[in-house]
């Protein structure tokens, strides 16, 4: 019998990653999304569900006959202003936070896996990064998503829930459109518009970039895996430096790259530690931050670079 796995904000980067690959995987899928997914299988589920305007109590009331959860939706602003933090509040506190108190009353055994993210952590930044890495989240996102690490681990502590948490460095898709608003988004896009592409400080911040494939296999491992609980990274292991990484969009498309200012983040080595994810997950990411990036530039402008 197939088991079904629901997935909030399957219509995003990693979620439609993730239901393409559970359904792959004879999985039935519950989403609960604002807009339909592209996605149209059997085996699939839509339900139709706006965090900020439906009653969340009365959606997951509906909702009783899973045995697992993905939890990837969230609001992805990093302002400090009202707009940002109030719709934090309800969608990443607020949602996230009602899940899993649902989650804990329906008394079953399942895995639940949230979707946390790195820049909860300290600066400076570790030598080597791992998930004991100490915590100081400084904007509203990153707070909000320290309170979901929080609030799953406190709801389940006493429950039949296995607990896993994901915190993701930065994720990259093949689909360049489905990318967030980060240097990558906003470097392609300039370069292929033929401007040139301006590098802070001296472009030796170095970040890891990882594959939505590879994170999609991630929750794939820890879902079929009974031992996986706790707090995992999940990153491609490999870094890239900003100067690398604009050599590499800017030489795609045959445009320019300065370097102007200063990048208060000059600092920063993003040298993510894998070895729990590896070790008790059996996570091998395929693809490096270098090899990622390449592969989305070639897929999405194959025969369109002016070199």
């Amino acid at each position: 019998m197939s088991k079904s796995i629901l997935v909030t904000g399957g219509t995003g980067l990693i979620g439609s990653e993730i239901i393409n690959l559970l359904l792959q995987n004879n999985y039935e899928v519950i989403t609960l999304n604002r807009t339909e997914p592209s996605i149209k299988h059997e085996n699939l589920q839509w339900i139709k569900f706006d965090i900020l305007s439906e009653q969340i109590e009365k959606v997951l009331e509906s909702i009783s006959n899973i045995d697992g959860v993905i939890h990837t939706a969230a609001y992805l602003k990093f302002e400090n202003n009202y707009k940002d933090v109030e719709y934090s509040r309800k969608v990443n506190i607020e949602f996230t936070d009602k899940l899993f108190h649902h989650l804990v009353t329906l008394d079953k055994e399942m895995p639940v896996i949230y979707f946390s993210s790195l820049s909860i952590l300290q600066k400076p930044l570790n030598n080597v990064i791992t998930e004991g890495h100490s915590i100081a989240p400084n904007t509203i996102y990153a707070l909000s998503k320290y309170w979901g690490e929080l609030s799953l681990l406190s709801y389940t502590k006493d429950s039949k829930i296995r607990p896993v948490i994901f915190r993701v460095s930065s994720p990259i898709s093949q689909d360049i459109d489905r990318l967030h608003n980060n240097v990558v988004k906003v470097w392609v896009d300039l370069a292929r518009a033929g401007h040139k592409i301006t590098v802070f400080g001296k472009g030796e911040r170095t970040q890891d970039f990882v594959s939505t494939e590879d994170i999609a296999n991630a929750v794939l491992l820890a879902l079929k895996n009974n031992k996986a609980n706790g707090i995992f990274n999940i990153a491609s292991g490999t870094s890239i430096s900003m100067n690398k990484l604009a050599e590499e969009i800017a030489g795609f498309f045959n445009v320019r790259f300065e370097q102007r200012r200063m990048d208060e983040n000059e600092n920063d080595r993003w040298n993510i530690s894998l070895k729990k994810a590896t070790n008790v997950l059996g996570y091998q990411p395929k693809y490096s931050s270098s090899t990622v990036i390449s592969n989305m530039l070639n897929n999405c402008f194959e025969g369109r670079n002016t070199k």
